[in-house]
């Protein structure tokens, strides 16, 4: 059972940079319950720049702290860098559909700032004892450090791929996930568009669910600014997702 979308005013209770550009911010537990996938809508400031909330993925660590994995990308992320311990941040939460409980051994598949959604999702496997595979992959060695609470708290299993070979398997995080995913039976993806779709080409026959991270305005369903073309016809990312299953998805919609 997950909770109805609210008005928060958390509480930050760390911003730990956590690789070149990625930040893990924490809040005071509100509460809430929701499902790996979810997300919130963060407002940024007060003033009227940047007006639009951001959306980010969320989870919770073993001890109830809510959580979101952030990559400095623009002005909305690079204010949010600067945040400090007691900071009051307006939050509405949680948003959207998520995975729905995954029962059997998955591989989960993150690139980018997509690693987030998958961190969500694999501490809750982690918890319940599903037999999982975190695969993240990144440009090169340093853009997230293996050795954070991202991935110690709890710690998970995961495998890293990088694309200059400076640290774990050399090649794409799709190329990583190829030598294992024969041991799964289901799989979950995001991360940058073109990531996704090589994914749905490449493993056509994969039961895969995929967490698209679409521009949002709203994050309610109202602006339609995240609508996408599926096989099932125009649906809104916010809502209607943001979790999809592949064989829905339409990969030149993806690009």
């Amino acid at each position: 059972m997950r909770d109805s979308p609210t008005h928060f005013q958390l509480t930050i209770t760390g911003n730990e940079k956590v690789g070149d550009r990625f930040f893990l911010l924490s809040f005071e537990n509100p509460g809430v319950s929701f499902r790996p996938g979810q997300f919130a809508m963060v407002a940024i400031s007060g003033e009227p720049y940047p007006l639009l909330r951001r959306p980010f993925a969320v989870s919770r660590t073993p001890e109830g702290t809510l959580q979101i994995l952030y990559r400095v990308v623009g002005t909305g992320t690079r204010l949010m860098s600067y945040w400090k311990k007691g900071r009051k941040v307006n939050v509405i939460f949680p948003l959207g559909n998520g995975f729905e409980k995954i029962q059997n051994a998955c591989i989960l598949v993150g690139g980018g700032s997509g690693v987030a959604s998958m961190i969500a999702l694999a501490r809750e496997l982690h918890s319940r004892g599903t037999p999982y595979l975190l695969c993240v992959g990144t440009k090169k060695s340093g853009e997230l450090d293996p050795h954070s609470s991202v991935f110690q708290n709890p710690p998970l299993n995961v495998k890293f791929a990088t694309e200059d070979g400076s640290f774990g398997f050399h090649g794409t995080v799709l190329d990583l996930a190829e030598q294992h995913i024969h041991s799964f039976t289901c799989a979950a993806v995001c991360g940058p568009p073109a990531m996704m779709t090589a994914f749905l080409e490449r493993f056509p026959d994969v039961n895969a669910m995929f967490s698209l991270e679409n521009h949002m305005g709203c994050g309610t369903g109202v602006c339609l600014g995240c609508a996408i073309e599926t096989r099932n016809g125009m649906m809104r990312v916010c809502v209607d997702g943001p979790v999809f299953p592949g064989k829905i998805l339409l990969p030149e919609h993806l690009k």
